[in-house]
C-alpha cells in the first residue's frame, strides 16, 4: 500500500470518527501530500516552508507540474474536498455544508467505474467520503513516485553540468 494511504489510515478510526473529523484528518493528509511533492521539486525544501503557500496555492503547483493528468478529475475531486472542508471549519450553517457534501460525492460517483458506483452509493455518505479520500491518496502516491524519479534525474543533470562547469576555462 502508497504512503499517503496508509498515513490517512493510520489516523483515521473508521467506527469511530465523525464525518467532521474524517474530512479534516484527509484534508491535513491531501496537505502533507502536496507538500512533500512539491519539496522533491526544490534543491532547498527549507524556503519552501517559509513560503507558507494555501492549500489553493499548493494544489495548483503541484497540478502545474504534472507531466501527464492536469486534466486528471482527481484534481476537481481535490478543490471539492478542499469546499468542503472549508464548509465544515467556516459555517454553522447545516445546509451550506450539506450541499458541499453533495457536491463531493455527485463528483466522485461521477469519476469512479460504473461497477464502483454500484458499490459507493450503498454506503453511508462518511463511507463515501473515506473512499474519495482514499482515492486521491492513491493518485497522490502515485504522482510522488513520479516526482521522485524526475527529481533524482534532475539532481544528476545538475551534477553533471556542475562538473562540466568546474573544466571550462
Amino acid at each position: 500500500m502508497n504512503n499517503f494511504v496508509n498515513e490517512f489510515l493510520q489516523h483515521i478510526n473508521v467506527e469511530h470518527d465523525s464525518l467532521l473529523e474524517i474530512v479534516l484528518k484527509g484534508h491535513l493528509v491531501i496537505e502533507i501530500a502536496l507538500d512533500s511533492i512539491l519539496k522533491l521539486f526544490f534543491p532547498s525544501p527549507k524556503f519552501y516552508d517559509d513560503a507558507k503557500l494555501s492549500f489553493h496555492q499548493k494544489l495548483q503547483l503541484v497540478r502545474a507540474r504534472h507531466w501527464r493528468e492536469q486534466n486528471n478529475e482527481v484534481w476537481h475531486l481535490i478543490t471539492k474536498i478542499n469546499g468542503l472542508r472549508n464548509a465544515l471549519a467556516h459555517n454553522l450553517e447545516e445546509e451550506k455544508i450539506k450541499k458541499s457534501l453533495n457536491s463531493v460525492l455527485k463528483y466522485q460517483l461521477e469519476i469512479e467505474p460504473q461497477e464502483s458506483r454500484e458499490v459507493i452509493v450503498n454506503e453511508t455518505e462518511k463511507h463515501q467520503v473515506l473512499l474519495a479520500f482514499g482515492l486521491i491518496a492513491g493518485f497522490l502516491s502515485g504522482y510522488e513516485k513520479d516526482a521522485k524519479f524526475l527529481s533524482e534525474l534532475n539532481k544528476g543533470i545538475h551534477l553533471s553540468f556542475e562538473r562540466t562547469r568546474k573544466k571550462l576555462p
